[in-house]
Formats: C-alpha cells, sequence, structure tokens
C-alpha cells in the first residue's frame, strides 16, 4: 500500500521552516506538497551549525572610558564566548573548541586562564574562538591602555602666609588651602583625575578623607593637613603631610615708662 505522508509546517521568519513527518500506513487521499530544502532546518544534535561562535572579552574594575579601554596593572583579562548555529544569537551551536588570545605582536595561544597587563602603554588584544564544527571567528581586536602612575597633588595658599626657616607654615585666620592636581602621562598614557582629597588632623579615630571642591580654612591651633588625589583607574597618590599653625590673636604691645633717677652732686 501507499505510504501517505502528512507534513505539519510551522513557518518562521528567521530559521524557514520546521517539518514534524508522520508516517501513516492507512491508505488516505492526500496531496503532495513541495519544501523547499533552503527554507526549513530541523534542530537536533544531527543539524549542521553553519554559524562561527561569539567572543566577548570581560574586563574586569577598575577600568575607564572606551577606545582606548584605559585600566592598569590590577586590573583582568577573560573571555566568554557563545557558539550559534543558524543566525548570530541563536546560541545553539555545537560548542566551543577552544579560544585563542594575542597581545600587541604575539602569536595567537591557547587562552586558559585570566591574564593582566603589566606594562605601561597601549596594547592591543586580540582574540578568536573555534566550534566543535570548525567554524572560526572572525579576530577580534580591542585597543587597551594601561595606566599604572598616580596622580600629583599640590596645595596653594591664599590669604596671609608666612614660613618660617623649618618650613612650618603660619596662618592668620583669613587664610585658605586650594589644591590642585594633574595625572602625570607616562608612556603616552593618562587615565585622567578621579577625585582630590584632604584629612584635617588625622588620628586612630580621623580617618576618612573629604572630597576636595573648593579652597578651605583652619580653625586657630596647630594642624596636620593630608592631601592626594586617585585617577580614573584607582592610582592612589601617597598623601602628603603639610603643617600648619593657625594665629587669630593680635600680639599685645606694652608701654613701659621710663624713671629719670638723679643723684646730688652729680
Amino acid at each position: 500500500c501507499a505510504l501517505p505522508i502528512s507534513a505539519n509546517i510551522s513557518t518562521s521568519t528567521t530559521l524557514g521552516a520546521q517539518a514534524n513527518l508522520i508516517i501513516d500506513t492507512q491508505p488516505v487521499a492526500y496531496s503532495p506538497i513541495t519544501v523547499m530544502p533552503s527554507s526549513f532546518s530541523v534542530v537536533g544534535s544531527s543539524s549542521p551549525d553553519y554559524m562561527p561562535p561569539r567572543t566577548q572579552l570581560l574586563i574586569s574594575t577598575p577600568s575607564f572610558s572606551q577606545n582606548p579601554i584605559l585600566v592598569s596593572s590590577e586590573t583582568y583579562f577573560n573571555f566568554y564566548a557563545v557558539d550559534d548555529r543558524f543566525i548570530v544569537g541563536d546560541d545553539q551551536g555545537v560548542g566551543i573548541k577552544n579560544t585563542k588570545v594575542s597581545i600587541d605582536i604575539s602569536p595567537f595561544t591557547m587562552f586558559i586562564a585570566t591574564f593582566s597587563l603589566v606594562i605601561e602603554g597601549t596594547h592591543t588584544v586580540s582574540c578568536f574562538s573555534t566550534d566543535l564544527a570548525g567554524n572560526v571567528e572572525v579576530t577580534q581586536s580591542t585597543s587597551i591602555a594601561v595606566d599604572n602612575t598616580a596622580p600629583v597633588t599640590q596645595s596653594t595658599y591664599t590669604g596671609t602666609v608666612f614660613v618660617d626657616t623649618t618650613g612650618a607654615l603660619y596662618f592668620s585666620p583669613n587664610s585658605q588651602i586650594g589644591l590642585t592636581a594633574q595625572d602625570p602621562v607616562s608612556h603616552g598614557v593618562a587615565s585622567g583625575i578621579s577625585a582630590t582629597q584632604y584629612l584635617i588632623d588625622p588620628s586612630t579615630t580621623n580617618i576618612a578623607y573629604q572630597a576636595y571642591s573648593t579652597p578651605f580654612g583652619l580653625p586657630e591651633g596647630v594642624h596636620v593637613v593630608k592631601i592626594r588625589s586617585v585617577d580614573n583607574v584607582a592610582n592612589l597618590e601617597a598623601a602628603k603631610t603639610l603643617n600648619i599653625r593657625v594665629d587669630a590673636t593680635p600680639p599685645q604691645t606694652v608701654i613701659a615708662k621710663a624713671i629719670l633717677i638723679t643723684t646730688k652732686g652729680g
């Protein structure tokens, strides 16, 4: 007897169609159908994998900006790869075989663990993945700039200021401290200033730095002021120390009376 075939076609705008074939031994009238091979695929483990993998470079903190991406030697790099089968983003591929990486002009090697870049300057990180079906991804490249140099903070003063021979600063009540910072360019890289901070009279219970925004003054007395800055990839400057004496007490003038003593016969 004839073997009639009934086909249930569910059409997709992206994958074409899926066909479920049902074998029936009972005679039945049917109308033949035609399905073009290019218009559908049967999803399953035996379906061919047409698409290469997609590899994403993962970057930890600290990192900043784009093109190039600014990092420090404390930043770690990893890769995440997914495999597609029919279209980009379906994540239905047969699986990732390996990912290979190259730094600057070095040969591609197998990626096996996270890594960091310790040499200051601009680098190129390139990668590609291969799936188990042999599909090879087009090489992806990312520009990375490594900044390992901390900022430099300088203090400026307004009002009446006196510096003695030991370098100690004497302020009047109207004197103020201003702070400026620069992030030096080193090996062609500078990530820029993230924040400038100061701490007045540090102690075991006073360790929290304040963010600097405008010049500030100090009350009368002897003070220690620490200043520092941090850049956009967390390079922290070693704190500088300012020793400042604020004198708000005016001097006193004492008038002494002169006594004229005379002697007879003198």
